[in-house]
């Protein structure tokens, strides 16, 4: 396109086909419109690029990108797709371009091909990816670059049919994006890596669809950085599934404050790791972590104190659970909680760091730790406190010292409930004191 030559084509529901590769001269913009009616409403193109600024491309029957697409460094560069698309290539969308950054907002994609985001500061919006035929990658502004702050909204990564939306790796955002919005139901996912980045600070990887399922065939997911915001009432479930497959989670996870949204997090037999407090700014609903399978689990606090971090019940690990570590300071819930881990040892591990104490609390709910023996670290007074009601405080197995220095404490307190010890207390590793009820 020559200097100052726009390019506009209408077809009135007709087909739009290029072949050949878009270019320009100084900013110039590309519309191909084919219209919204049904039938033959069809765009498809090949390679845009060079100093072409916005680009608008409207097929409602469909819009097939067969070449790499990119936008020129101008403030108004921005790139709109409206209709199905289909990935006739592993194809690259690039609006980062150093000083000006554009935006991309594009309908459901479909097609065994990669598609590759890169729009640095713009903001990207994105369909149901792999609806109808799985995607082999998925990539979206992992530059990592200081300025590449882009806000991400996906609505979802297939839809159960087929089962998997992408089956290759999937890569969201970098330690420099603002937020990461999962607006849809279903992100369902086959790949080897499984990544959601954003910077490190509270809410930014939002789960807004209501009941909604992250899923990675027995292969890992990382939820790098940010912290997670449930922000639709209904179960969020993240799963690798009932094999391997470790899931992290390195920040926070709150819920909304007047929503009731659950929470499940399933590793099957590979790691879970939430290494952020749960419900410390707004309480979840319930909490259910490692239902089944073998997989180790590490939970670090939920709630804070004096401040419920779940409104319902919480249950983590399972009688078949390696290792149960909870390494935070504070556990506290409106409701119960219940650890369990598999029996013949000390398989649940309270260690919340070198002289630092831990407390367990409810406003009535009972405190089960099922199965396995409990060792406590931390060389100072924990506590277990289920209010002044009836909530029972069980223990199935023995409780010991975690090390040899013998100055953990127990303290428990349960109101009118009854507290249940079946196994020995500090066989092999002694506690340091331990008091029940004893009004202090």
């Amino acid at each position: 396109l020559a200097n100052g030559a726009d390019l506009t084509v209408n077809s009135n529901s007709g087909a739009i086909s290029i072949a050949g590769d878009i270019s320009g001269a100084s900013d110039e913009a590309v519309t191909l419109n084919a219209g919204t009616a049904d039938g033959d409403a069809t765009v498809a193109l090949g390679i845009i690029n060079t100093e072409i600024d916005t680009i608008t491309i409207t097929g409602n029957d469909g819009v097939t990108l067969n070449g790499n697409i990119s936008t020129s460094d101008d403030s108004g560069a921005a790139l709109s797709i409206t209709g199905d698309i289909t990935l006739g290539a592993s194809i690259t969308i690039d609006t980062n371009q150093g000083t000006n950054d554009g935006g991309v907002t594009i309908g459901a994609v479909d097609g065994n091909k990669t598609l590759t985001i890169d729009s640095g500061a713009g903001d990207v919006s994105v369909g149901v990816v792999g609806g109808t035929t799985a995607l082999s990658g998925l990539v979206i502004n992992v530059a990592d670059n200081a300025a590449d702050t882009g806000d991400i909204t996906i609505a979802g990564i297939g839809d159960d049919s087929p089962a998997q939306g992408v089956v290759g790796n999937v890569t969201l955002g970098n330690a420099h994006t603002d937020l990461l919005t999962f607006s849809g139901t279903n992100y369902d996912i086959d790949g080897t890596t499984v990544v959601f980045e954003t910077e490190a600070a509270a809410d930014r990887i939002k789960i807004t669809g209501g009941t909604v399922n992250i899923t990675n065939n027995g292969k890992n997911i990382h939820f790098d950085s940010g912290s997670i915001l449930l922000s639709g009432a209904g179960t969020t479930t993240i799963s690798t599934g009932t094999g391997a497959g470790n899931i992290q989670i390195d920040g926070a996870i709150d819920g909304t404050s007047g929503q009731t949204e659950n929470l499940v997090i399933e590793s099957g037999t590979g790691s879970t790791t939430v290494d952020g407090a749960i419900g410390a700014v707004n309480k979840v609903g319930t909490i259910t972590i490692g239902s089944a399978n073998n997989g180790t689990i590490t939970v670090s606090s939920i709630g804070a104190a004096d401040s419920s971090g779940a409104s319902g019940a919480v249950l983590i690990g399972n009688t078949a659970t390696a290792t149960l570590t909870l390494d935070g300071t504070i556990y506290e819930t409106s409701s119960s909680q219940k650890y369990s881990a598999a029996t013949g040892g000390f398989n649940i591990v309270v260690n919340p760091g070198n002289t630092t104490a831990v407390e367990f609390a409810t406003a009535g709910g009972d405190v089960e730790f099922d199965t396995s023996g409990v060792s406590l670290w931390g060389d100072s007074t924990h506590t277990i406190d289920t209010g002044t009601g009836g909530g029972l405080v069980t223990f199935d197995g023995a409780i010991q010292s975690g090390d040899d220095g013998d100055d953990d404490v127990l303290v428990i307190k349960s109101g009118t409930g009854d507290v249940t010890i079946t196994g020995v207390i500090g066989a092999t590793k002694e506690l340091g004191g331990l008091k029940i009820n004893d009004g202090s």
